[in-house]
This record gives C-alpha cells, structure tokens and sequence, in this order.
C-alpha cells in the first residue's frame, strides 16, 4: 500500500504534540526528517508514537510510508486490504450484523465467515508476521479492538516483528514495563 504523496502533511501532523517512545527514551521531533531519522536509527526495535487525539499520528505513519516506499509495510487503523485466512475477500461489516461481528463477504451474501472485530485483528496481525518481510512495520493502532488476553498475544507478534525489522507503532495502551 503506498498513499498518494500529500504536500499538506506538515499541516495535520503536530509536531509539538508528537513524542517518539524507544525503551525507555522519548524523542520530540519537529519535522518527518527527524521521525525517519529515529525509525531508522536501529535496524529492529520497537517505536511508539504517543500524542494526543488529532495530533497527527495516523498522518505522521503515512508520511513515514510515502517516505519509505517498498522498505515499509504500512497497516493502517481501517485498512481495506484482502488477507489469506479470509480466503483473499476483503472484510466488511453487513448492516444489521451485530456490532461486535466484522464478516467476510464474497461475490454472493451466502458466503460469511463471522469474526469478532479483535479476531479479524488477530488473524490479520498473524498473517503479516508470517508472510511479509520489510525493514519497518507501520502499525496504526494495531490493538484497538483487543481484549486484554488477545492484546497480549497481538503484542508477542509485535514483538516477533520487532526481532526482525523496526516497528513504528500507535498503540491504544501502553506497554507493561
């Protein structure tokens, strides 16, 4: 996936409001420069970016794409993009489905395929670790709709990543210390 390059980026991210997280470290930045800069500073690892609602986050992972191109695999908040264990069908939600059940629709509505929002998150995060290879991971919050046992196993992939490549991640929860 590789978003259209927007010269208005610098508008919606923050960077006043934006600190990089690695280990115990933080980073304020004041430019995408400076953000690639600290993503690329190690060739593994894990960087958290923290800021507050609206402080361009979202923007900032996207602009880091743009950047990157093919070195950087980018999975966005809401992504639309068709996944193996989904038999190559691209998830949606059918109105009057319950709220907790994304489903997978083909060419016709009888094939569905129920999964709970954080098990579609799951099998997606499982699916990237295994069958992707970049130099950095994008990772728009990627925990969003886990429970606190799945969050933990999404985390354990996370960091299999992290063992490989860098991870640039907005993570709805901090990490346990």
């Amino acid at each position: 996936m590789l978003p259209d390059p927007d010269p208005e980026f610098d508008e919606r991210i923050h960077f006043d409001r934006l600190v990089l997280h690695e280990g115990e470290g933080a980073n304020v930045v004041s430019s995408i420069g400076d953000a690639l800069r600290i993503a690329l500073a190690q060739p593994t690892g894990r960087v958290n970016v923290r800021g507050g609602n609206g402080s361009g986050k979202s923007s900032l992972l996207a602009a880091l794409k743009t950047e990157l191109r093919r070195r950087a695999y980018y999975w966005p908040t809401t992504d639309r993009l068709a996944f193996k264990f989904a038999g190559g069908e691209v998830p949606v939600e059918v109105e009057g489905d319950d709220d907790d059940e994304v489903v997978v629709v083909a060419d016709s509505m009888d094939k569905k395929l129920g999964y709970s929002s954080g098990e579609l998150q799951l099998k997606s995060l499982e699916e990237i670790v295994g069958s992707t290879r970049a130099d950095v991971y994008l990772l728009d919050e990627w925990d969003a709709n886990l429970d606190a046992a799945n969050k933990a196993k999404a985390d354990e992939l996370v960091n299999t990543l992290a063992a490989r490549a860098r991870v640039v991640e907005i993570s709805h929860r901090d990490r346990p210390a």
